[in-house]
């Protein structure tokens, strides 16, 4: 009986010897690697494709940016396995925390692109929304222009700039640059204006009677004062909504239903 229990014994713990391995490819993480595809979504090559471009922009964007599949989010939502992902594997550019990570998550059918670092200034609500637009007309059915798409609208935000408050900024510097444009021409007109020869002098101007001065005075009898209603919204701007993953990290993001 004794020996029973000790082939029992000695089964369960090969059994968890085989296993390990496979349950620690699940969260394996590599270095340089930064397409996760665990529910098989993306062909070799495409996943090879996908990797070799993230891997060729990171440095201009100081941003790493990652590629997540899964079709077992372990009970958690979209948002959750995304952020807790990113975070167990300390993803990040060098010593910043800079990344974005898209996750397609076939199990809650949600595609959801998390933030952290920089890229959550860069990566406004607004722009999330306009990306998942994109984004959204290749997911489920092609994954490789999906992956594609997002990397093309998350590079190009980053490197373009922070948010909208910048296109504003942008704008305000034209209008005074093109301000003190028309003051210099306006400066340069009458300068040489002054330079010529003055055909004209008083007497040009006054009649043959001189000057009559005639006198007017304002009473001041009451004042009117009109009160109009300002409506003020309260929907806020082009910013970046945020919460806190279960590590305690500061994330933004974004997601969407398919």
């Amino acid at each position: 009986m004794r020996k029973i229990k000790y082939i029992l014994l000695l089964i369960i713990v090969m059994q968890a010897i085989v296993m390990s391995p496979v349950l620690a490819a699940k969260v394996h993480y590599e270095e340089g690697k930064r397409v996760y595809d665990y529910a098989d979504l993306l062909t070799n090559s495409e996943e090879e494709r996908l990797e070799e471009y993230a891997l060729s922009i990171e440095d201009e964007a100081e941003t790493e940016f990652y590629i997540l599949t899964t079709d077992d989010a372990e009970g958690k939502s979209a948002m959750e396995f995304a952020d807790d992902f990113g975070d167990e594997g300390n993803f990040g550019y060098g010593s910043s925390e800079n990344y974005v990570l898209m996750l397609i998550d076939m199990d809650n059918r949600e595609v959801w692109i998390s933030t952290t670092g920089d890229a959550i200034d860069y990566l406004t609500d607004s722009r999330i929304d306009d990306m998942l637009d994109e984004i959204m007309e290749y997911v489920p059915d092609d994954c490789y222009k999906a992956g594609e798409t997002y990397l093309d609208e998350a590079y190009d935000y980053i490197c373009y700039g922070e948010d909208d408050g910048d296109t504003v900024f942008g704008i305000v510097l034209m209008c005074l640059f093109g301000s003190a444009v028309v003051s210099g021409i306006v400066l340069l007109v009458m300068v040489s204006g002054a330079k010529t020869k003055m055909t004209v002098g008083s007497a040009t101007y006054m009649g043959a009677g001189g000057i009559t001065i005639n006198q007017r005075e304002d009473i001041y009898t009451h004042t009117t004062t009109t009160k109009h209603r300002i409506e003020s919204s309260s929907s806020g701007g082009g910013g970046s909504s945020t919460h806190r993953s279960s590590s305690g990290r500061r994330h933004g993001g974004g997601g969407r239903k398919f």
